[in-house]
This record gives structure tokens, sequence and C-alpha cells, in this order.
């Protein structure tokens, strides 16, 4: 089983419904992403991996995860630099930008305070209506480890080809910027959910 990440939009529904919306730790980012995408060369952020030999279906998926992936990274690296002052952060790592990294998180941020915060970023890149994102056992395992100090920043894009010169944004939300990913969850503005995915193992 995987553990997913799931929006729900209960802010908008509450203003739509005329209730006073509570403090809520998702933000919409999509105006100033679409901006910061129109800035990003994607053959210079893909770099060797626009030009790997893969010809085999699984692998090609794998291929066009990353690709997405290191877009999304990119995206959320610029964004976040774009916010250093008003955010607070002095310095930011991109942990996967020259390989992957294997953490349990995409950047890591030094805070104008002296704290450290996590970043994961999570990018979609599918035609889904209401994408979903995954969450790793290694990342609930930091966002409980780390509180409020970790959240994610989640990213819907159009597919990534090799031939890709530009990048075209659907949505983006940042999640738990205030009280950690966990907290958003405990406030339910956002959801985990399990999928069976070897519906075998269930009779076993």
């Amino acid at each position: 089983m995987q553990s997913i990440l799931r929006q729900e939009q209960q802010h908008a529904a509450s203003q739509s419904q005329g209730t006073a919306p509570r403090p809520v730790s998702i933000s919409p980012i999509f105006e100033p992403l679409c901006e910061i995408a129109k800035t990003i060369d994607v053959s210079a952020v893909l770099g060797e991996f626009a030009s790997s030999d893969t010809t085999d279906g699984d692998h090609m998926s794998a291929f066009a995860n990353t690709m997405s992936g290191r877009i999304g990274e990119a995206l959320a690296v610029n964004f976040l630099t774009s916010k250093k002052l008003e955010l607070g952060i002095d310095d930011i790592e991109w942990c996967n930008e020259k390989s992957e990294s294997l953490l349990p998180f995409d950047i890591r941020l030094r805070m104008s305070e002296g704290q450290i915060r996590y970043c994961e970023v999570k990018t979609h890149s599918h035609s889904s209506a209401s994408p979903n994102y995954f969450v790793s056992p290694s990342e609930l395992s930091l966002a409980f480890s780390e509180g409020t100090k970790m959240f994610c920043l989640c990213v819907w894009i159009a597919p990534i080809e090799r031939s890709s010169t530009s990048v075209v944004l659907r949505d983006a939300f940042m999640i738990g910027w205030q009280q950690g990913l966990l907290g958003s969850i405990e406030q339910r503005e956002a959801s985990l959910i399990l999928r069976v995915n070897n519906k075998d193992a269930t009779h076993r």
C-alpha cells in the first residue's frame, strides 16, 4: 500500500457557503508560479536526462516521471527564491540539483532565525482532473519527526517531453507552510489515503 496526499478545497467551500473561513496552511500559488514557469529553461534543468537513451515502456514511464519531477523541483526552488524576503528564508539548497539524493525531501531551507525547514516537492503531470500526490514512508516519517518544519509544494504541469521548451502550469499549492504537513492533515486541509497496489496480497 502507498500513502496518497489529496487536496481538499474546504477553504473555498466555506467561502462559497458564506461561513467564516478558518486559517489554512494551503496556499494557492498558481499566479506567481505561472510567471516563474515562463522563465524556466527546460533543457538546462533536464541536462543529461533529456539526452538519455530510453526506449522500453517501463523505463520511458520512469524517465518521464524523472523529467517532470526535476521541472517541478526547479519551479519550487525558483518560487522559494523569489519569496526569500517575504518568507524569511536565508538559504535554499536544492538537494537533487546534481543527482538524486534519495533524501525524504527535495529542498532544505535555512530560515533567517537559524531554523532548518524541509520541502518535499510533489509533481503531477498527467491529465486527471483531480491529481493525487504520493507520499513515501520515509517522507511520512520526516513529517512526524520534524513537525511544523516539513511542508509540501505540489505542482500540476502538462506532460514534459524530450522536445519540450516550455512549462505549462495547471495548478499549484503549498501545503503546511504554517503548521507543517501533519498539521494540515490534522486540520483536514489535506488527506492521506491508502490504495491497495497488489490486490492478491489482501487474500494471503
